[in-house]
């Protein structure tokens, strides 16, 4: 199509308004200036020039650092929304450290402004950073971040509300439950502006305290009831209580004896110093030395001071203070009658061989004998307990329990041996309802009798895993054998992570910190029906606690063709199974008989060699004081010796 042209005579372009006609000079002056507009020049000195400069820098600088902190900020957030929690607090943390560099620097000194600006900045991270925290359980330092934002003052109330919130929770991580209550009192003390659901969660943390708090005090009470708790005297409140029974008033009475007993051997002792000091100084003073009466075994001076040494050699042992150190905490460093229990059985293996050497206990017939009057009896016994796969011995019953097989964990690598071995224990109904139902498995396939046993423990109200460490293992490598058991059945992340935390946390508590020795014991107790799937898990007797979500995910896990599962079926085929039916009554019965008479003769074995070994101490410390009191080197190191057997308590004396 053809565009026809229109020409505009001179009048009519006369007529167009704001039209100027230009040469053409000046219509490409005018398109040179439109394409590259000249920058006018300033006329500025040699130091204003240096000024701008340095404004200009510092501005670049400030540009650079808020992309770097945007950099930290987004990051985080990206790591927190994908799951990534590490990587999360890790770019919080950095950021963090680099607003607090920059508070104190002389840039922001100079200039308050941007002091706060960085502060405020610096308060966000913060409760970021907390929540980050509070998944990867570093309780202490998301508690740390909230309690900056508190101190400082909160930007608005939503963050007020965010630092209350997640400090009430670190707090409770940290075990610190009376601040935890106090964080979340203060958030339900807000008039306005908290919904309903951040009612609910803070009601929910509240109500998860107060059982905390019972299980804490049940823990207490269990610490206390140990074998000789009933030696242990419980200081009443006030003297207008209940009046004491007969038992009562007999323990203090035994508690009594033991006191003046030592009040009088510190006497005693300080009467022998005065008699050394006199005879120092030249003094007669001889009817008031203490005169003790000859013992039934002497020995020499030397063989004395031999003695004496070799003991405190024993019991300046790490291993036995740290033991005595126990024995004093439990009992409050009071000297009481279960301490003096304790101790003794502390101390009492390091005494036997040094008390026979030197005469004061003859050597003891009555285990002899009785290892030998019940050797067939305890070999018995112990064959129908001990699993021929796993080279390991349970007890028949646990609490109100009984053994329903043994099993082992084989190590992961191609060393040979076991990693730990495991008993069953559930109620006597489900152990029979497994023995009925289970068949005899064909060769090398245990599977069918594997789906017997585990429906029949997840069928049941409480089932219990008694596992014993055959090799030493630190806490890293058991809390990832635990995660390898129970991650198949795909439990929740914070399930997952007290496991970890509950054997970190036991760990701890070893001899050798984080190393569990060989024979150290977990107990699982597990409970797979409806709601109350969960595991509570003790180490070494003491209980850690317990996880929710767990109880089925273990039972799943150590019930494994890959785990505990194959040597498990044999040992329930050998304890009552359809298989070898005439071997396992030949067991139960055998273990039957042998079991009270076992139980009777190791009582009476017990008796006898404490009493032996407390008259053969008496005899010994009735020799080393009567040679005390006869040279004062002696007197010296029974001083040191029995320091060092006392340990931590505090003493009664008459001072």
């Amino acid at each position: 199509m053809e565009v026809s042209k229109t020409t505009i005579t001179k009048d009519e372009y006369d007529g167009v308004p704001f039209v100027e006609e230009l040469t053409e000079d000046e219509y490409a002056q005018e398109m040179k200036s439109q394409e590259d507009p000249a920058i006018p020049e300033l006329d500025l000195t040699p130091e204003q020039e240096d000024e701008m400069v340095k404004t200009l820098s510092k501005q670049n600088a400030r540009k650079k650092i808020q992309m770097e902190l945007d950099g930290h900020d987004n990051a985080g957030k990206e790591g927190y929304v994908n799951g990534k929690y590490h990587y999360s607090y890790s770019e919080y943390k950095t950021g963090l450290k680099s607003l607090s560099d920059l508070i104190v620097s002389s840039d922001a000194k100079d200039d308050p402004a941007l002091q706060a600006q960085y502060r405020l900045r610096r308060r966000k991270f913060c409760v970021n950073a907390a929540a980050a925290c509070i998944k990867i359980h570093h309780f202490a330092q998301g508690l740390e971040a909230c309690s900056l934002v508190l101190e400082e003052g909160p930007d608005d109330d939503a963050q007020r509300r965010k630092a209350l919130y997640r400090a009430g929770v670190c707090a409770r991580g940290m075990g610190e439950l009376d601040a935890a209550t106090q964080f979340f009192h203060k958030l339900l003390s807000e008039e306005d502006g908290i919904d309903e659901s951040s009612v609910r969660d803070v009601k929910k943390q509240l109500k998860g305290i107060a059982q905390e708090k019972k299980r804490y005090k049940k823990f207490a009470r269990e610490m206390c009831s140990s074998k000789n708790a009933e030696s242990i005297i419980l200081p009443t409140k006030s003297s207008d209580g209940p009046p004491k029974t007969q038992e009562e008033l007999d323990k203090l009475a035994e508690v009594e004896e033991k006191r003046e007993a030592y009040l009088q051997s510190q006497k005693d002792r300080k009467a022998i110093d005065e008699k050394e000091r006199r005879k120092k100084n030249g003094e007669e003073g001889e009817e008031e030395m203490v005169r003790v009466r000859p013992p039934e075994v002497m020995i020499t001076e030397e063989e004395c001071m031999e003695l004496l040494d070799e003991l405190m050699e024993r019991y300046k042992r790490k291993e036995v203070q740290e033991a005595l150190k126990e024995a004093s905490l439990d009992h409050e460093l009071t000297f009481t009658k279960g301490y003096i229990i304790r101790s003794k059985k502390i101390l009492a293996p390091l005494q036997q061989d040094l008390l026979e050497k030197y005469g004061f206990l003859e050597k003891n017939s009555v285990s002899e004998d009785a290892n030998s009057a019940d050797d067939k009896e305890e070999n018995v016994h112990n064959d129908a307990v001990k699993d021929s796969g796993t080279g390991g011995s349970f007890d028949n019953t646990l609490d109100d329990l009984v053994l329903i097989g043994t099993g082992a964990r084989e190590m992961p690598s191609e060393e040979p041996g076991n990693l730990y071995k495991v008993g069953v224990y559930a109620s006597e109904e489900t152990k029979e309802k497994i023995i009925s139902d289970m068949a005899v498995p064909s060769a090398g396939d245990s599977s069918e009798n594997l789906s017997v046993i585990s429906a029949a423990l997840k069928s049941t109200t409480k089932t219990t895993f008694l596992l014993q460490l055959d090799a030493q293992m630190n806490a890293s490598d058991m809390s990832a054998e635990f995660l390898s058991l129970v991650y198949p059945s795909k439990p929740d992340n914070a399930a997952l992570a007290h496991l970890s935390s509950f054997i970190y946390r036991a760990g701890e508590t070893m001899q050798k910190e984080n190393v569990f020795p060989t024979g150290t014991t977990f107990r699982l107790d597990c409970s797979c029906l409806g709601n109350d799937n969960e595991v509570n898990i003790s180490v070494g007797g003491k209980e850690i606690g317990s996880i929710r979500g767990l109880g089925e995910a273990f039972c799943d896990g150590l019930l494994n063709q890959e785990t505990v599962g194959p040597s498990l079926c044999k040992s329930v085929n050998g304890h009552g199974g359809n298989a070898d039916a005439n071997v396992s009554e030949v067991d139960t019965s055998a273990q039957e008989d042998a079991t009270p008479k076992k139980d009777i003769v190791a009582e009476e074995k017990s008796i006898a060699n404490t009493k032996a070994h407390d008259e053969s101490l008496k005899k010994m410390q009735h020799t080393v004081r009567y040679l005390a009191s006869k040279n004062k080197e002696i007197t010296k190191k029974m001083e040191l010796c029995q320091k060092l057997a006392i340990g931590d308590v505090i003493m009664l004396t008459d001072d």
